[in-house]
C-alpha cells in the first residue's frame, strides 16, 4: 500500500524547479563556460571547458534532445538571457562528449556507511512493443547492463558500472566491491548475492553483506563458514517459512533494497530505457552524465512518506 508524502508543498517546489533552465544553466557554469585554456592563447587550446560540455550534454539527456537540437535549445536560452557566449556545435558536443574524463565510481560526494546494489538492463536499439504486436517479428535487441551502488538515506547513486548484457550479475557484483567507498560497512543485494564468494569477499574487506538465501539452502558446518551460513540457521530457527523470511528481512533491514529498485525506475521514468549514444566511451559517458542528473534533482528535495 503506498504512503502519503507529508513534505508535499517542498517536494511540489523542487518537482517545479527541476523544469527551470536557471537550475540546469547555472551561475558557475556560465563563469567556466569558456575553457581557461583559450584565454591564455597557447598553441590552439579548446574553446569549450569540460563544464560546459558536461553541462550541454546534461540538458539534452534531461529534455530529450536529438544533438543538433540541444545546440539550437542552448542557443535560444542564451538568446533569453542576454549572455553573449558562445555555444558548442552538433558535432562539437558529440565529439567532446568522448573525452570528457568522468569517473563512475566516484559520482557523489557523499560516504555512506550502507550501500544498495541492483542491476538492470538499458536499451541500445531495437524494435518497439507496438512494431513486435503489429509484425509478430522483431530484430535483435542490444543491451547495456548497468549496476547501481545507491546510498539508503541520501537515495544518491554512489557508483554506476555499464557492462556488457552477457555478464551475469554475480560477476558485475564482485566488481562493484573495488568500488565501494572505505566508509562502507553494510551491502545489501538481492538474491544474486547469495554465493560463498560474495560473503567471502565481503569478510574480507569487513563489510556485512545482506542478501536474502535461497530457499531450501543449507548451512556449512566447520571452519569455512561465512554469514551466510548464520543467516540460514536463523531463518530455520525462526520456522524456515515465509514468515521466517519476512521475519529475518525486517530483522536485518534487507527492505531498503527497494530503494536501489526505485533508483532504477527514476532513472528510466525520467531520463528513458534507451542510451542516444552509440559509441562505446559515449555509451559509459552517458550512463555516468544521467546519474549525475538524478544527483542533483536528489538536491531539490525528496518525498518523504508516513
Amino acid at each position: 500500500m503506498s504512503r502519503k508524502i507529508r513534505n508535499w508543498p517542498e517536494y511540489n517546489r523542487s518537482l517545479i524547479k527541476r523544469g527551470s533552465i536557471n537550475f540546469w544553466i547555472s551561475t558557475d557554469v556560465i563563469e567556466t563556460w569558456v575553457s581557461q585554456k583559450s584565454r591564455l592563447g597557447a598553441g590552439r587550446p579548446e574553446k569549450y571547458s569540460d563544464q560546459s560540455i558536461e553541462a550541454a550534454c546534461m540538458i539534452r539527456f534531461y529534455f530529450h534532445l536529438s544533438l543538433r537540437a540541444t545546440e539550437g535549445f542552448i542557443s535560444s536560452i542564451f538568446g533569453l538571457m542576454n549572455v553573449s557566449l558562445p555555444v558548442p556545435s552538433y558535432s562539437r558536443i558529440s565529439r567532446r562528449m568522448k573525452q570528457l574524463k568522468l569517473d563512475c565510481t566516484r559520482l557523489s560526494n557523499t560516504r555512506p556507511t550502507d550501500i544498495v546494489i541492483d542491476a538492470t538492463g538499458v536499451k541500445l536499439y531495437g524494435d518497439g512493443e507496438w512494431h513486435r504486436k503489429i509484425h509478430g517479428v522483431s530484430k535483435r535487441k542490444k543491451w547495456k547492463k548497468m549496476t547501481l551502488g545507491v546510498c539508503p538515506k541520501s537515495h544518491e547513486i554512489i557508483f554506476n558500472l555499464t557492462s556488457d548484457d552477457s555478464i551475469g550479475d554475480v560477476t558485475l557484483f564482485k566488481e562493484t566491491f573495488n568500488y565501494l567507498p572505505r566508509t562502507v560497512k553494510t551491502v545489501i543485494m538481492d538474491g544474486a548475492g547469495d554465493t560463498h564468494t560474495m560473503y567471502d569477499l565481503a569478510e574480507e574487506q569487513s563489510v556485512k553483506l545482506i542478501a536474502p538465501p535461497r530457499k531450501g539452502s543449507v548451512y556449512r558446518i566447520g571452519a569455512d563458514r561465512t554469514r551466510r551460513d548464520q543467516y540460514i540457521r536463523e531463518i530455520r530457527r525462526l520456522g524456515n517459512n515465509e514468515d521466517a523470511f519476512r521475519t529475518w528481512k525486517k530483522k536485518h533491514g534487507y527492505h531498503r533494497r527497494s530503494l536501489a529498485e526505485t533508483a532504477i525506475s527514476r532513472f528510466k521514468g525520467i531520463l528513458g530505457c534507451k542510451l542516444k549514444s552509440h559509441g562505446l566511451l559515449n555509451q559509459h559517458n552517458e550512463m555516468v552524465l544521467k546519474s549525475l542528473i538524478l544527483n542533483k534533482i536528489n538536491e531539490l528535495g525528496m518525498p518523504q512518506r508516513v
